[in-house]
């Protein structure tokens, strides 16, 4: 009898450590998927953790590159996006509605909406239809003109798309989308012509890798699509006609202040008149800037100080308080000018900050 109680204990004991190796296996996986940890709620809006270290973000060596000029906060409800049109006009899209401003924070125009809209972009003044600003909502896409006013759009090949950024060439719009885990390239009269960033098990290529909802998007001067990897932390470069990977830079084995935090960045990037590139992370807060080339230069604004003025100027707005875990990374959005200024768009606390360069370009 002994002998049996004896073997019950031990292959409980087997049992026992067994789900607590499962337990801790599954935990280090979401760990690196998603930063996910047991007992730790995702945080509100507000600054980056304390576990960040000072000398890992502010690296003496690192100059700054920029200057904050001018703030001042949008009335949008929760805000998604920001865009700056040929005019230098800057636009800031959110649940409730977009506000358009000047470069001194001056408000222009404002737009209600009657859905949440989820990505907002500007035309550029080479693009078919100057200024026309382009509108992403759950399952389609609407143009408007500056002053607001609708004037058409197109459904996405599936009422479930969950568009995340548009780019626009001179005929064509690329809208990313995150439920397909793809970039859809579009005509003019909103055709779909084909898909950038699906896996090829050919060629070695394991497609675009969204863990969560950030995925964005911007075509250079040469006309290439150039598409935030987040899951591989790394920018790609895909040709426009036939949607062929054509070169990238960063990636996962790229550490210190040049390589992205986390399991999942850039959330969110520009390019610059001059081809350089800003990117902004989510989770941590740095904004930093890249040469066409891939190499790092520095910061926008240093990220102890980024993350002192993003926490300074929280501001408490029942309307943009997040509903949902996704709604609640701390990230900001980018756009720039022709003159080079960088306009982020802290997505935590509405603010819009516009940052001029130190040295002219």
């Amino acid at each position: 009898m002994k002998t049996i109680y004896v073997l019950i204990i031990f292959w409980l004991l087997v049992l026992l450590v067994l789900l607590g190796a499962l337990v801790i296996g599954t935990i280090l996986i979401l760990d690196e998927w998603f930063g996910f940890h047991p007992g730790r709620q995702i945080p509100p809006p507000g600054p980056v953790s304390a576990e960040v270290a000072d000398e890992e973000l502010d690296t003496p060596a690192a100059p700054i590159l920029y200057r904050l000029s001018r703030q001042w906060a949008a009335n949008v409800g929760r805000p998604v996006g920001v865009a700056v049109d040929p005019k230098q006009r800057i636009y800031v899209a959110g649940q409730t509605g977009v506000q358009v401003f000047d470069h001194t924070g001056t408000v222009l125009g404002q737009w209600e909406l009657k859905e949440s809209v989820r990505c907002i972009a500007a035309a550029p003044a080479d693009h078919c239809r100057p200024g026309a600003i382009y509108l992403g909502y759950s399952g389609r896409v609407e143009m408007r003109t500056d002053k607001g006013e609708p004037f058409g759009g197109w459904a996405l090949p599936t009422p479930q798309a969950e568009p995340t950024s548009i780019a626009l060439s001179q005929k064509e719009i690329f809208v990313a989308d995150f439920a397909a885990k793809c970039v859809y390239r579009f005509d003019a009269d909103g055709r779909l012509l084909g898909q950038i960033g699906k896996s090829d098990p050919a060629r070695g290529y394991t497609g675009l890798i969204m863990p969560s909802p950030y995925c964005d998007v911007a075509v250079d001067s040469e006309g290439l699509v150039w598409v935030a990897n987040p899951g591989l932390r790394r920018l790609e470069a895909y040709r426009s006609g036939d949607g062929r990977l054509e070169r990238f830079w960063g990636g996962q084995n790229l550490q210190g202040p040049a390589g992205f935090f986390g399991c999942c960045n850039p959330a969110h990037f520009c390019i610059l008149p001059d081809g350089r590139f800003v990117t902004a992370e989510k989770g941590r807060l740095r904004l930093k800037v890249y040469g066409p080339d891939g190499d790092w230069e520095g910061w926008v604004i240093s990220p102890s100080e980024w993350q002192k003025l993003a926490e300074s100027n929280r501001v408490d707005n029942e309307a943009a308080k997040p509903e949902h875990w996704t709604e609640r990374i701390v990230a900001a959005d980018l756009a720039a000018d022709s003159q080079g200024r960088i306009v982020v768009l802290y997505l935590a606390n509405s603010k819009v900050y516009l940052f001029d360069p130190v040295s002219p370009p």
